[in-house]
């Protein structure tokens, strides 16, 4: 039991503080490894800050603050400051630090970095296999300075992934704009014999976040040139708010047509029409899982694979922690995880992670100057599945290209079963809600 005095010299009792001891030593006693235990418990003083934090907002409510209370908020301030020492990692060895490799899983086999000529930094590729050659997307920030203007482009690979020929820098703009490039984070996918291309954008002459959507776009290719044809900005859609930037959008093909995964918990599926800039909204699930390392946001298209009978992705999602990667300090680490889906409407996700997928140099390596705030970062944008094998593009550290080889098999034994809404069964085809319907 821990007990602290203020300067009324009052005793309080943190029996709150103590049960987080005792939840802490059942973590330690039933986790895997001692690895595991320390992220378990990170995220449990996470939850024990956030439950404080309301706690102290409720009293501050109060229009009267007596000195019983004040002693009450002295003492969460005092629990506060040593719940963030324990979670900063503060004050402690680096022992106590989590190390994420050593998490790595025996099904990530291999990992490769791919380094674009002309472009040492290019980041978060995205890839496909086009007409029997392999096509590789890439961001690049010319301007540190100027971070929120980039560029993509596209290079052919050979299938051993190293690059052929010289990169091509898309035409994303008309030739009388005035508005700098903005483009980012590019996701390739084939769908009625078309190639498409998703990505976000920001075409406003005054940036702001509102300004950031996601836009569609057909890749030409014409005697190894490429280009994009029917650019159009999806501005129109169920939930669209001027005060949110939309990116990461999942795209996945169905019976020939494009379709957008806007969210994934919840499973939130739209439907573009062409030409209008709006999308309608196909299906909404809810996705009952419990991941512990941040909200979970878009990553890879979503393939759909015979051998399963359903639709496979990467998700990534980022939490502010302390590691060993990050000598101590929180910063947002970000993490890969895995999902399926069903192959029909209403596209329950059906399996997920359990934990973050961890490779060997994932986060490890060069820390570059960072073009926003301090991060480690494993950013999947690209994926190809072939066989017993998945192959995900991923940009690490937003300076640096890599790819991952995976094995199948391991990988999905690897995911834990999804809880179906038993409400969505009895929901067999296809339905289609314009925005309008849906305010």
């Amino acid at each position: 039991m821990f007990e602290s005095r203020c300067e009324f010299s009052v005793p309080i009792k943190f029996s709150h503080f103590a049960n987080l001891q005792k939840v802490s030593f059942v973590l330690q006693t039933r986790s895997h490894d001692e690895n595991h235990y320390r992220f378990s418990k990170q995220h449990l003083i996470s939850v024990f800050l956030k439950n404080l934090k309301n706690r102290f907002f409720d009293w501050a409510k109060a229009p009267i603050i007596d000195d019983r209370k004040l002693v009450r908020i002295c003492a969460f301030l005092n629990v506060f400051c040593l719940s963030w020492l324990s979670l900063t990692g503060k004050g402690y060895a680096d022992s106590e630090l989590i190390d994420l490799e050593e998490m790595a899983q025996d099904f990530v086999l291999e990992t490769k970095k791919i380094e674009i000529p002309g472009y040492p930094f290019a980041f978060n590729p995205s890839i496909i296999r086009w007409q029997g050659r392999l096509i590789m997307s890439f961001r690049v920030i010319d301007d540190p300075k100027a971070s929120f203007n980039s560029w993509i482009g596209l290079i052919f690979l050979d299938d051993n992934f190293n690059p052929i020929g010289e990169p091509q820098k898309l035409i994303m703009r008309p030739a009388d704009s005035t508005v700098p490039c903005r483009a980012e984070d590019a996701r390739f996918l084939i769908a009625g014999d078309r190639l498409w291309m998703i990505y976000s954008d920001n075409a406003e002459p005054k940036i702001s976040r509102g300004g950031y959507r996601v836009y569609i776009a057909t890749v030409i290719e014409t005697d190894g040139h490429f280009s994009l044809e029917g650019i159009e900005c999806l501005s129109r859609f169920e939930g669209e708010n001027q005060n949110f930037r939309e990116k990461n959008w999942v795209p996945f093909e169905y019976e020939g047509q494009l379709l957008l995964a806007y969210s994934l918990k919840p499973h939130r599926i739209f439907i573009p029409m062409a030409e209008t800039g709006e999308c309608w909204t196909v299906a909404t699930t809810p996705t009952l899982v419990d991941w512990a390392w941040g909200d979970l946001r878009g990553g890879t298209p979503a393939i759909f694979d015979e051998n399963i009978g359903e639709y496979l992705a990467f998700f990534h999602s980022s939490k502010n922690m302390a590691t060993v990667h990050s000598d101590g300090a929180v910063v947002s680490h970000y993490f890969i995880g895995a999902y399926t889906f069903s192959r029909h409407p209403p596209f329950n996700i059906t399996r997920i992670s359990q934990e973050p997928i961890v490779g060997r140099g994932f986060y490890r390596g060069t820390i570059y100057k960072p073009y926003w705030k301090p991060v480690r970062v494993v950013f999947p944008c690209g994926i190809i599945v072939e066989q017993d094998y998945i192959w995900i593009t991923y940009g690490r550290q937003d300076h640096e290209i890599w790819i991952t080889k995976l094995d199948k098999k391991r990988l999905l034994n690897h995911l834990t079963p999804v809880k179906l809404p038993k409400e969505n069964h009895d929901r067999p085809t296809m339905y289609a809600k314009s925005p309008r319907d849906t305010k």
